[in-house]
């Protein structure tokens, strides 16, 4: 299975820490694109689904708004999630 993450915490400590995660948990082999911004994530997240053509994969989003600007939510911000085509999305919405 192919996994991408897209996330705008991009430093290689945070890369490397979230591409463990996700393979321990899912397996197969995973991509990270870093990100500075929503817009930046959107635009990626559109080529990522255009990649993956027919096959089947997870994409994990998440660029959370921070420095005081979100909304304090007890656990942090909340994901939601999609399927489009073979391909399973998991976001953060806020």
């Amino acid at each position: 299975m192919n996994i991408t993450i897209i996330n705008d915490c991009r430093d290689a400590n945070a890369a490397g820490r979230q591409t463990t995660r996700a393979t321990a948990l899912l397996g197969g082999s995973v991509s990270f694109i870093g990100v500075a911004s929503d817009l930046q994530a959107s635009g990626n997240l559109i080529d990522v689904l255009d990649a993956f053509e027919e096959s089947p994969g997870v994409v994990l989003v998440n660029v959370a708004p921070r420095n005081g600007k979100a909304k304090k939510w007890k656990n942090g911000t909340p994901f939601g999630y999609f399927q489009y085509k073979k391909v399973l999305i998991l976001a953060s919405i806020d």
